[in-house]
């Protein structure tokens, strides 16, 4: 259950911290000391969030709180 935690945080840091306009990222990423977040390589950001997606299919609900609390930040309690 925690790999599932770790990648559903790092996805949400992941989509989170992109516009569009980046270059692909080379793994692993080169970040500031102080930044300890946990984050994804392209390749692994775009697996997690295609599976996220295909959540939306079948659970539209599980899928709109999953984005909520990982993608839009709303980790209260944490």
């Amino acid at each position: 259950m925690r790999d599932i935690l770790y990648l559903l945080t790092a996805w949400g840091n992941w989509s989170g911290s992109r516009i569009g306009t980046e270059y692909k990222a080379a793994w692993p990423l080169a970040t500031a000391s102080s930044d300890i977040r946990p984050m994804l390589s392209d390749a692994d950001g775009e697996i997690v969030d295609r599976a996220v997606g295909r959540l939306k299919h079948f659970d539209p609900l599980g899928y709109n709180i999953v984005v909520a609390y990982y993608r839009a930040g709303c980790r209260a309690g944490r």
